[in-house]
């Protein structure tokens, strides 16, 4: 996939893979360090910027934030379970995840 898309279904955009399947964002929780770290690299926005720009849509009701998971372990779990399902994590090689059965979609690197 391309930053673009994934920046898509990130921020409600887009509801589907460049193939047309369906996906489910999930979202590590609010507060965290990797989320922020992660849409200040995708977006180039800051967190609260993000939270605001979620905020306004939530209000309007055109989308909901994907759905929040408290830690990585719980991430991976559901992402494994669920071909659907798309998360982002920090510190896991895309071997270990492939062994979980996990496919790597986009690799987000530092600037």
């Amino acid at each position: 996939m391309k930053k673009k898309h994934v920046m898509a279904l990130f921020l409600g955009r887009s509801r589907a893979f460049p193939n047309g399947k369906p996906v489910k964002a999930l979202d590590n929780r609010i507060g965290s360090s990797i989320r922020e770290q992660f849409f200040e690299m995708l977006t180039g926005k800051s967190i609260s910027d993000i939270d605001a720009y979620w905020a306004r849509l939530r209000y309007s009701g055109r989308a909901s934030p994907p759905k929040e998971i408290d830690n990585v372990d719980e991430i991976l779990t559901e992402v494994s379970r669920n071909v659907s399902a798309l998360a982002y994590v920090s510190g896991q090689s895309p071997e270990a995840l492939s062994q979980q059965g996990i496919v790597v979609v986009y690799t987000l690197e530092a600037n």
